[in-house]
């Protein structure tokens, strides 16, 4: 709810989970997220079983995020 106290990670986890619902994830197959930063919706992607691509400029995320999911696959 608007001016809760809700954690940023909260927060996030509640705007990613309003994203699937208002895309009916169930008919998505794959998600290219583009400037995913740290990984955090791509996250939430691929623990719903979608194949999830990120991409971003900066090559710190980068490897950030191959670390991060290379413990997931």
């Amino acid at each position: 709810k608007p001016g809760g106290n809700l954690t940023l990670y909260a927060a996030q986890k509640n705007l990613h989970a309003y994203i699937f619902k208002q895309l009916s994830y169930k008919s998505i197959n794959n998600i290219l997220d583009i400037d995913c930063n740290w990984g955090n919706f791509l996250e939430s992607s691929i623990t719903k079983g979608i194949d999830s691509t990120g991409i971003t400029p900066s090559s710190i995320q980068a490897e950030f995020c191959k670390n991060k999911f290379s413990k997931i696959n």
